[in-house]
């Protein structure tokens, strides 16, 4: 899936994906390029091309349609944060996601299952698993996307395709500032 509605000036950075027997609910990131600043390359940039990693039309599964996952092939310096999900055939438009600079990115861990041949981590097949970052918890700068990654006879190498995006702007202050349990608590 992707977002129904994204505000002008900000792009996907990624698909969602789900698994079929629940009701759709999630949330992706969205990103907006903002102005080059002293020199630096832009936070974001179009793909350069994109690979077709796997579709439907081979698959003797259950579909109403076809469907086609493509991996975005990120400018030299810069990381896709997901793949994009279409229901043709051809590639998608180079404007429809933005790969991220590479020190803005953190590496990904399979978070579960979403999709495929087998909910088991197999040498054979497809599955499709939703991430999180590697280094998790409260003082760690990770940031989830809310794409997943795609794997094919459990390849590896997959899971350095995809990453997932690093909070550059982490103080202990900005903790410091979170409510405690006790006020979510009087929140609710």
């Amino acid at each position: 899936y992707e977002p129904s509605e994204i505000p002008d000036g900000f792009f996907m950075l990624g698909s969602y994906s789900q698994p079929n027997d629940q009701p759709l609910f999630g949330s992706l990131f969205v990103g907006k390029v903002v102005a080059n600043t002293i020199g630096r390359p832009e936070t974001l940039k179009s793909p350069i091309d994109y690979t077709l990693v796997w579709s439907t039309e081979l698959s003797k599964i259950r579909q109403s349609g076809p469907g086609y996952i493509w991996y975005p092939i990120p400018p030299d310096g810069y990381e896709a944060a997901g793949y994009v999900v279409t229901s043709a055939s051809e590639k998608p438009s180079l404007d429809k996601i933005r790969c991220v600079r590479s020190d803005f990115t953190h590496d990904c861990d399979i978070e579960k299952w979403i999709w495929g041949e087998s909910s088991s981590i197999s040498a054979d097949g497809f599955s499709a698993y939703s991430l999180r970052p590697s280094a998790r918890g409260t003082l760690d700068q990770g940031v989830p996307v809310g794409s997943f990654i795609f794997m094919k006879n459990w390849d590896a190498d997959a899971l350095t395709s995809v990453s997932c995006l690093k909070n550059n702007n982490f103080s202990l202050f900005s903790i410091e500032s979170m409510p405690n349990l006790r006020q979510i608590h009087a929140l609710f």
